[in-house]
């Protein structure tokens, strides 16, 4: 059960930031959602892409970084899932304030 505190819980003055994880998967709509319900007008959004294993570009050490087609492959997923988001946010009059690509390894 997810229970959600009252908007005077967080003092107006201050700003609140919420992280918002997206995968791709189903499980964005409902992130999102929740985000959107617990956001007050003033607070910051910030969309996550979390990708699994290592970033081979920050470190090339570990494995070979992916071809360049590759890259501009998971570029255009992260693209496509950061722009489905803000989609989603934008109906609920809501913006993300920026978007990170985060490798999670295994």
């Amino acid at each position: 059960m997810i229970r959600v505190a009252g908007e005077d819980a967080v003092p107006r003055t201050e700003l609140l930031r919420i992280l918002i994880p997206l995968s791709g998967s189903e499980s964005d709509a409902s992130a999102l959602r929740l985000s959107a319900v617990m956001a007050p007008r003033n607070a910051r959004l910030f969309l996550l892409h979390a990708r699994p294993g290592p970033d081979e570009e920050q470190y090339p050490d570990l494995r070979p970084g992916p071809s360049e087609t590759e890259g501009v492959k998971r570029s255009l997923e992260s693209g496509r899932i950061f722009a489905r988001a803000n989609a989603f946010l934008a109906s609920r009059g809501l913006t993300s304030a920026d978007h990170s690509v985060f490798f999670a390894r295994g």
